[in-house]
């Protein structure tokens, strides 16, 4: 299974590359439809569904459930780990792949914002991408004190996401 955050959802022309190049390779590939992902959403109720789906593909007849892997990447990779963790989830994947995610909001703004990261021994300066800055201004502006017009925001937002 594959799960991601974006507005092109099962259309992402990189998540089908890889989607057709594991299945190529032998591999059952399932693209699941998150509602809030494809909004760009993070929310809880994108853990839920991702349980549900989990659960309805390990019950199939043609699946092995004790060698299901999962491949979260971007928000889709930090909401899998936390739907791993969450107790409605009775079986676990064999294995899980999280790529391009967060797990601290404090070091994953400051990326997102200066490019700058660590892994414990060194640090690493990257160009940042718009796209992140994106992503986290969308989700999070309406926690602040004084928030701007979010129909403005959204609108912004959505021109944005076209153009990626």
């Amino acid at each position: 299974m594959l799960f991601r955050s974006t507005p092109a959802a099962e259309e992402h022309e990189a998540v089908n590359i890889l989607a057709r190049a594991t299945a190529l390779a032998g591999v059952r590939t399932f693209l699941p439809r998150i509602p809030a992902m494809k909004e760009v959403l993070v929310r809880e109720e994108s853990i839920e569904h991702m349980i549900n789906v989990y659960e309805a593909v390990e019950i199939r007849e043609d699946i092995d459930k004790d060698r299901i892997a999962c491949v979260g990447m971007s928000f889709g990779g930090s909401l899998f780990i936390k739907a791993c963790l969450d107790e409605r989830l009775k079986n676990r994947p064999a294995s899980v792949i999280s790529y391009g995610s967060y797990f601290d909001f404090k070091e994953a703004l400051q990326f997102a914002i200066t490019g700058r990261c660590s892994d414990g021994k060194k640090e690493y300066v990257f160009e940042p991408h718009n796209w992140g800055r994106i992503v986290f201004f969308h989700n999070y502006l309406e926690y602040l004190d004084n928030p701007c017009n979010r129909s403005e925001e959204r609108r912004v937002g959505k021109e944005c996401r076209s153009r990626w």
